[in-house]
């Protein structure tokens, strides 16, 4: 997509200042943030996995989020919200403890049980989030 096609949706839902940047490493990125926002992406079960938060920006309030069958991600419609996220996340202990223990129990349950069908299930996981 355009730039301009970027900045337009940012504008709609209330980003004024929205940078693009489109030659980027995804993994290197997601190894130094403190947490992953997406509007959709499987991307979201590599930032799990390396421990990061996963917020969704989900403006017209889909519910994308529940198509990775976990509450270890979050979800915010608006700057509002987005904002409450960050500061309950890195300035409140008890939801980032719980964020976190909901990530790990996700974690175990799709990548570390030792079955050998932790493919299948990740390749179930990106399939239910492509239908």
């Amino acid at each position: 997509l355009s730039d301009e096609i970027h900045k337009s949706i940012a504008k709609s839902v209330g980003i004024k200042d929205a940078v693009i940047i489109k030659n980027f490493d995804t993994y290197k990125i997601l190894h130094i943030c403190d947490a992953m926002l997406v509007g959709y992406s499987s991307t979201t079960i590599e930032a799990n996995v390396l421990g990061k938060p996963v917020i969704i920006i989900d403006p017209q309030n889909q519910g994308y989020w529940k198509l990775y069958g976990t509450k270890a991600l979050l979800s915010a419609k608006n700057e509002k919200e987005l904002a409450d996220i960050f500061g309950k996340l890195f300035y409140g202990r008890k939801i980032a403890e719980m964020i976190k223990r909901e990530r790990n129990d996700y974690i175990h349950d799709q990548c570390y049980r030792f079955d050998g069908l932790a493919n299948k299930r990740i390749a179930k996981l990106i399939c239910n989030m492509i239908k």
